[in-house]
């Protein structure tokens, strides 16, 4: 199954009233192709990234920040 899972999945991620860091936006998981040399770095789900953008643009948690973007998906689950 894995196998043929695609390479970038997203959710939509609507405006939470009891947390004001969650607005609307959305969280993207990324699946790196290519083993990178030296990528491990601040990255604890490596070969997966998640993203979190808010509407506006603005990357509110990166990469580095996992736990920060599952409490939200927990959140407005």
């Amino acid at each position: 199954m894995a196998a043929r899972a695609p390479f970038g999945l997203c959710a939509i991620v609507p405006t939470h009233a009891e947390y004001q860091t969650i607005n609307l936006g959305a969280i993207y998981c990324l699946k790196r192709r290519i083993h990178a040399q030296g990528s491990k770095g601040g990255n604890p789900l490596q070969p997966y990234f998640l993203i979190y953008i808010r509407d506006d643009g603005v990357v509110r948690f990166n990469l580095t920040r996992p736990k920060q973007i599952l409490e939200i998906v927990r959140a407005v689950s």
